[in-house]
């Protein structure tokens, strides 16, 4: 669209993020999307590693990619969808004490627990974290709230000290001014080895 000016791919990208819309909110079962379906549109919870699970940097994703075609085909719906998915996923997907984006969670809360179960590991993919940063970015250049500021900086930060140090995780310690500590301890290789299938590990 961008490239050629057609209206064409417009009209495509709309009807894309209409049936996002329409169909992948799931939120009297879920605060995460629902991914797969059959070809009537029911849920398929079954399929692959999928199964009834969420990935995180999907949610996102889809967050700020309504906000880019809001740009271009404005919907209340593609706002107030992707602010649903902004308000959401920081308690449900994010590390609130070492911060950054998780990988795989159950969607459900499985009974007696109190947190969405994550699936094989608690590593943090590179890609994940950059969904979050551009979904909260756009997010804040289109309505200038704070808290979305906020969480761009603090993604940010954490990323780049991550890359610098070496480490999988940042703890954050925040102040009552709202002030935060953010600090490193080098990664231990052998900290998260053996937390795949098939690993061996117990």
């Amino acid at each position: 669209m961008l490239a050629t000016g057609e209206d064409r791919y417009a009209a495509m990208l709309e009807d894309q993020a209409d049936t996002i819309t329409a169909h992948f909110p799931d939120y009297d079962n879920s605060p995460f999307v629902q991914e797969k379906f059959f070809g009537d549109w029911s849920k398929d919870q079954h399929y692959g590693q999928q199964q009834n699970r969420a990935i995180v940097g999907h949610n996102l994703k889809i967050a700020w990619n309504l906000m880019r075609i809001n740009s271009l085909r404005p919907k209340a719906e593609y706002v107030a969808f992707a602010e649903k998915i902004a308000a959401a996923m920081p308690s449900v997907g994010a590390d609130p004490q070492r911060g950054g984006w998780y990988d795989m969670v159950e969607r459900v809360v499985a009974p007696g627990e109190r947190f969405h179960r994550l699936v094989w590991h608690d590593r943090k993919a590179w890609w994940q974290q950059e969904q979050g940063i551009l979904a909260y970015l756009l997010l804040h250049g289109v309505f200038g709230r704070p808290e979305y500021a906020r969480m761009v900086s603090m993604r940010i930060i954490q990323a780049s000290l991550a890359l610098a140090c070496r480490v999988t995780t940042i703890p954050i310690t925040y102040s009552p001014d709202r002030s935060v500590t953010l600090t490193a301890a080098p990664l231990n290789p052998r900290s998260t080895r053996g937390s795949e299938p098939g690993s061996g590990s117990s």
